[in-house]
C-alpha cells in the first residue's frame, strides 16, 4: 500500500488509526477492477438521480433559501445552472440526490452513500482544481467503503429502530473520506477528519413525519463531512481515536464484525427499500395463495411479520 503515510494515527493499530492508514494509502492500482468498475456505475447513478431531484419543489425551495444565505461561489449547483459556496452545494446536491428516493442504498449498514459522496467530492474540487479522473473514483472509492463500515460497526439498521437516520448519522465519515482523499490527507490528518466527522453526525428518523428536511439530512452529512476534511488539511485537530474512545467515542464498543462490506449496493428497482418489503411479502402471500385453495389470513400476516421494525418504522407503517 502506497499513499501519503508522512504522519501516523495517534495510535495505528487501533479501530480509528487502523482506518485512517488504510485512507492514506489507498491507492487505485491496487483496487480489485470489479470494485472500480462498480464504483463508476453508483457514481453515474448518483448524478442521474441529483437531475431528477433538482427541479422538485422542495428542491427549489431549497435552492432559494441556501443561496440567500451562502451568495455565489465556485461550486456547482447541479440541474440549475448556478453556483454557490462550496458548503452550500454539497448541502444542496446531497438534497437533490436524495429528493425523491431513488438513489442507492446499502441495506446493512444502512445509508444512501451517493448522497453524501458525491456532492463532497464535486465541492472539493472546486476549491482544489485540477483532480483528475483517476483521484476522482479514488475518492469515491474511499467513500462508499468506510461509510458502510462505520454503519456495520454502529450496528448497522438498529439505529432506524432507535429513531436516528442512520446513513446522515454516519454519512460524515463517508463524505469526509472521499474528500479527505482529494485532499491528500496523511494518516494523522485523516484521524482528525474522522473525528471532525463523528462530532458532526446526526438525523432523526422523525423527519419523515410532515417535514421536508429528511430529503436534506443527507445533504448536512456532504457538507459536513467536506468541512471536517478541510478543517483537518488546514491543521485543526479533531476528536483522535473517535471510534473506539471509552468516554464520548463514536461506537464505545467493539464492532460486531471487522469484516470488509463491499461498495454501497445500487438499489435494483426505482423504489423504496420498504416498498421492495411490501413487494416480496406480497409475492410470497400470493405463491401461498396459489398453493391453497383456501388460504388463510395468518398466512399473510406471517408474511409482513418477516418485516424488520426499522423498515416498519421507515415504511410509514407506524405512527399512522
Amino acid at each position: 500500500m502506497g499513499g501519503n503515510l508522512e504522519h501516523a494515527a495517534t495510535d495505528p493499530g487501533g479501530p480509528t488509526g487502523l482506518l485512517a492508514t488504510f485512507l492514506a494509502g489507498l491507492r487505485l492500482d491496487e483496487v480489485p477492477e470489479k470494485v472500480r468498475e462498480r464504483a463508476k456505475y453508483l457514481l453515474l447513478d448518483g448524478i442521474a438521480c441529483a437531475i431528477v431531484g433538482a427541479q422538485l419543489p422542495w428542491s427549489r425551495l431549497a435552492v432559494e433559501l441556501a443561496t440567500d444565505l451562502e451568495g455565489s461561489g465556485d461550486a456547482t449547483i447541479i440541474g440549475w445552472g448556478r453556483t454557490t459556496s462550496a458548503p452550500g452545494a454539497a448541502l444542496l446536491n446531497g438534497t437533490f440526490i436524495q429528493g425523491f428516493e431513488l438513489d442507492d442504498y446499502h441495506p446493512q449498514a444502512p445509508l444512501h452513500s451517493a448522497a453524501v459522496i458525491i456532492p463532497a467530492l464535486l465541492a472539493c474540487t472546486a476549491k482544489r482544481p485540477g483532480v483528475s479522473g483517476a483521484e476522482f473514483l479514488r475518492g469515491a472509492i474511499a467513500g462508499f467503503e468506510v461509510g458502510p463500515r462505520v454503519g456495520r460497526a454502529l450496528h448497522g439498521g438498529e439505529m432506524l429502530s432507535r429513531g436516528w437516520h442512520s446513513g446522515a448519522v454516519f454519512g460524515t465519515h463517508a463524505a469526509a473520506a472521499a474528500a479527505g482523499s482529494l485532499l491528500k490527507l496523511d494518516a494523522a490528518r485523516f484521524e482528525d477528519a474522522l473525528g471532525l466527522a463523528g462530532t458532526q453526525s446526526a438525523g432523526l428518523m422523525a423527519a419523515q413525519f410532515e417535514a421536508m428536511c429528511k430529503r436534506m439530512h443527507h445533504g448536512f452529512s456532504a457538507r459536513n463531512g467536506l468541512y471536517a476534511a478541510f478543517l483537518a488539511a488546514g491543521g485543526y485537530t479533531g476528536i483522535k481515536r473517535v471510534f473506539e474512545r471509552e468516554y464520548g467515542g463514536f461506537l464505545r464498543s467493539p464492532p460486531r464484525s471487522a469484516s470488509a462490506g463491499r461498495p454501497s449496493s445500487s438499489s435494483s428497482s426505482p423504489m423504496p427499500r420498504w416498498a421492495g418489503c411490501t413487494r416480496r411479502s406480497t409475492r410470497s402471500s400470493r405463491s401461498r395463495r396459489s398453493a391453497s385453495s383456501s388460504p388463510t389470513r395468518s398466512s399473510a400476516s406471517r408474511s409482513i411479520s418477516r418485516m424488520s421494525s426499522s423498515t416498519m418504522a421507515g415504511g410509514y407503517w407506524s405512527g399512522r
